[in-house]
């Protein structure tokens, strides 16, 4: 006969494995610096590709400004603010990744040992309920 209760719980570990498990599990492949540095390194490439597609749509905008300056310097000088802009933004950027990220893996890594914990509680249910 089906025990109900083992039922239940074998289907929630399973919903577990089905859902959050795939994600906590790659999270458990990792250490915390390399999960975190490898997020922080996709961010750093994805903030500069969108900055320097608004940057040069700065640089279409102010393009007659461009023009008509004859000298390299001038130009340089015309859009040095921006790298400020852009080694601040990216600053922020990086550490709102890190937090987010670092706050990620230490929940992954908790929700993997709650998983655990529950596994190994079935297990001893499961296999004392079988030898009586």
């Amino acid at each position: 006969m089906v025990n109900e209760e083992k039922l239940k719980d074998m289907i929630e570990l399973a919903r577990y494995e089905e859902s959050e498990g795939r994600k906590n599990y790659i999270i458990n492949s990792y250490f915390e610096f390399d999960y975190v540095e490898k997020h922080m390194l996709a961010g750093l490439v994805a903030y500069t590709v969108c900055f320097m597609m608004v940057f040069s749509l700065i640089v279409i905008y102010r393009f007659d400004e461009v023009m008509t300056e004859t000298n390299i310097l001038s130009i340089l000088a015309m859009f040095k603010p921006y790298l400020g802009y852009y080694a601040a933004g990216l600053l922020v950027y990086e550490l709102i990744i890190m937090i987010v990220n670092i706050i990620r893996y230490s929940i992954g890594k908790k929700a993997i040992k709650m998983n655990s914990s529950e596994l190994r509680r079935f297990g001893r249910r499961f296999y004392s309920d079988k030898e009586q």
